[in-house]
């Protein structure tokens, strides 16, 4: 859905359509000639006896869609799949998707002068593109890892649906630690917000500000349940949510 920027009014409406087995699920930046988009193949196919079967390539194809919502040919970046369980069940045909605790997963960000920011949890390695896909740089950073405690695991485990993800789970093998970084964000300098896994029952999570060249700028503590979405003008601007309340938004001033 397209809507203008002054006063919100529906503009149109464009259709991204699947481009074979494989479609997009969001967008990552916009420009004048279209948007850049991830675009993923769907877990489960239909085998020739007509039941679900596991398609093992699910990473995400960064590409460009222009406004008439084709697809470009270009893969601009790929980027591994978010940690999920898919099953098929092998009598019935059936199939389930289950969570991973402490999963790894894909984040994304355009920055100044249209760049693209990409990496997985697993580690702080961050790769910067333009968006024609020729790699600029890559922002590296040794962390220490937060371990998972006793408590921690415990809790994930009763947050298992059923037997069937527990079993599913534990052929698959659990996390020791947590993910790297939850999720990043750009600011107008190029510099990378990080926001780092927390210890157990932390309030507040350590936000990692990275340059160009790798090296730490700044570090800022914030509540852990805020998420914060564009760094512009002198102020960071987010979510927060706690518990059983609404969606927050709110604004912080950077110095």
């Amino acid at each position: 859905m397209v809507y203008d920027p002054n006063d919100f009014s529906f503009v149109r409406h464009v259709t991204v359509e699947d481009d074979g087995i494989k479609g997009a699920v969001g967008i990552i930046g916009i420009g004048e000639a279209g948007w850049i988009m991830p675009i993923q193949a769907r877990p489960f196919q239909p085998g020739d006896d007509g039941k679900m079967t596991v398609h093992e390539d699910t990473d995400y194809e960064i590409r460009r869609v222009d406004l008439g919502g084709n697809y470009g040919q270009e893969i601009i970046a790929t980027v591994r799949d978010n940690e999920m369980i898919y099953h098929v069940f092998e009598e019935s045909g059936g199939f389930t998707i289950h969570g991973v605790p402490y999963a790894r997963n894909a984040a994304w960000a355009i920055g100044p002068n249209d760049m693209l920011y990409y990496g997985w949890g697993d580690a702080i390695q961050i790769s910067v593109a333009d968006v024609d896909g020729s790699i600029q740089t890559r922002i590296h950073h040794e962390h220490d890892p937060v371990f998972i405690t006793d408590a921690e695991a415990e809790a994930a485990a009763q947050e298992m649906v059923n037997e069937e993800h527990e079993r599913l789970l534990a052929a698959r093998g659990l996390h020791k630690t947590k993910p790297a970084f939850e999720t990043f964000v750009v600011d107008e300098a190029g510099n990378i917000w990080v926001k780092l896994s927390s210890i157990e029952n932390a309030t507040t999570a350590d936000w990692l500000i990275l340059d160009m060249e790798s090296e730490v700028v700044g570090v800022a503590a914030l509540p852990i349940n805020v998420t914060l979405k564009v760094i512009r003008n002198g102020r960071a601007y987010g979510t927060e949510q706690l518990d059983g309340e609404d969606i927050m938004v709110v604004v912080y001033e950077v110095e």
